[in-house]
């Protein structure tokens, strides 16, 4: 029974989605959300930052993993040549070969998890790289709009701010909702 449910499983998996945004996401949730171009390309500049750090985190855990593997093969040919060296055991040295025999079967359990983990990380990796594209070519149309001015650029700042608390009033008097005090303030 357990077999046959897997199975539906594993055959349903087989529709992988991506784990990542998409890129619907990206362009309207993500950088949509900002109300000026300045804004947009700033936020396109983080989001490369972001995605620039996970990168240099999946580099190092893949380095990781890597050594990880390769002890591993290690500690499995020493285990081998253990269990080979044992000609005629007697009863405690058979009871070993049976304990080096387990552990082989577990080291190469543990290799294969190993393994498995390098194969997401190196899909997660290439998720990562999907939505840096995205973020940079984004970034270049949006320049070639209007170039990226410094992010204390005085004029830029109050456009921003202006567009950004325009919106938020537009859309509380839409809703029929009393500003608050600080917006108005602001």
């Amino acid at each position: 029974m357990s077999t046959e449910i897997m199975g539906k499983i594993n055959k349903l998996l087989e529709n992988e989605l991506t784990e990542r945004h998409s890129y619907f996401q990206l362009k309207y949730f993500i950088i949509g959300k900002e109300p000026t171009l300045q804004g947009k390309m700033w936020q396109c500049i983080r989001e490369l930052r972001s995605r620039k750090d996970s990168l240099d985190s999946i580099e190092m855990e893949n380095y990781e993993l890597n050594d990880k593997k390769e002890l591993i093969d290690i500690k499995i040919e020493k285990n081998s040549l253990n269990i080979k060296n044992l000609v005629n055991p007697t009863t405690e040295e058979g009871l070993e070969k049976r304990e080096w025999s387990i552990i082989s079967r577990q080291l190469k359990r543990e290799r294969q998890r190993t393994e498995d983990a390098l194969v997401d990380l190196n899909k997660k990796q290439n998720y990562i790289l999907e939505e840096a594209n995205f973020f940079l070519e984004t970034f270049k149309n949006l320049e070639e709009i209007e170039p990226l001015k410094d992010f204390d650029d005085l004029p830029s700042q109050q456009h921003y701010w202006d567009e950004k608390l325009s919106n938020e009033l537009n859309l509380k008097i839409l809703l029929q909702r009393t500003p608050d005090v600080e917006l108005v303030k602001t």
